[in-house]
């Protein structure tokens, strides 16, 4: 009964980690684009 409880909580816990994970690396590619779009505007300005 309690290997199953285990399992069961460990399978949660990958999925809330995994979620975080690839919320994390969205995030980073998210605002690396920002800053890779800011750097052709003022590349351009200038």
């Amino acid at each position: 009964m309690s290997d199953s409880i285990a399992e069961e909580n460990g399978k949660k816990f990958q999925g809330i980690l995994k979620v975080r994970i690839e919320g994390v690396i969205f995030a980073s590619n998210a605002t690396s684009n920002n800053c890779n779009v800011d750097n052709k505007e003022k590349s351009r300005s200038t």
